[in-house]
């Protein structure tokens, strides 16, 4: 994967460039994400080499995804509005925030594959209902702090008012 490097965030050259459908999308949603970078640091503890990448997604529903291995943050730019946009870039810094503190780490157990360690409590798999998937303690977490980022990123007007404008439509 071809990475470039634009603003405080890296995409790929095929969504910034090339894709004829989504690249106008794509370079608002990495103006969105360099903009929102600088403030985002100041609110999160997330290692200093974390690599954001607005770039498309294969996994269908998958919006965004940290990867603790890579310290990279991934968030797809055509999802919906600019508001569930800068909510999935909020909630994956969040996650990288848990990984870099030590609150969510990860284990591999020979037998059961990976396992997540929240707050230093028991190893737990996944579990396979996306509901019992959303009512993990990381993810509640997540959601519950990105919404927060979001109304404080509203009324801060970081984005301007034209972003702020369609962040409510």
């Amino acid at each position: 994967m071809q990475l470039i490097t634009k603003g405080n965030v890296k995409t790929t050259h095929q969504a910034f460039y090339v894709d004829k459908k989504n690249k106008a999308k794509t370079k608002n949603r990495v103006e969105i994400a360099s903009k929102l970078i600088p403030f985002l640091k100041t609110k999160l503890n997330f290692a200093s080499d974390l690599t954001i990448i607005i770039s498309f997604i294969k996994a269908k529903k998958t919006a965004g995804m940290y990867q603790p291995t890579y310290r990279t943050a991934i968030v797809d730019p055509r999802m919906g509005t600019i508001e569930q946009f800068v909510d999935c870039l909020c909630h994956e810094l969040i996650h990288a925030e848990q990984y870099h503190t030590g609150m969510l780490s990860t284990v591999f157990d020979c037998n059961e594959g990976t396992k997540f360690v929240w707050n230093k409590g028991q190893p737990k798999g996944l579990p396979y209902s996306h509901a019992k998937y959303l009512a993990l303690p990381w993810e509640v977490d997540a959601r519950t702090r990105a919404k927060e980022l979001v109304k404080e990123i509203q009324e801060s007007g970081i984005l301007g008012t034209t972003y702020l404008k369609q962040m409510y439509v």
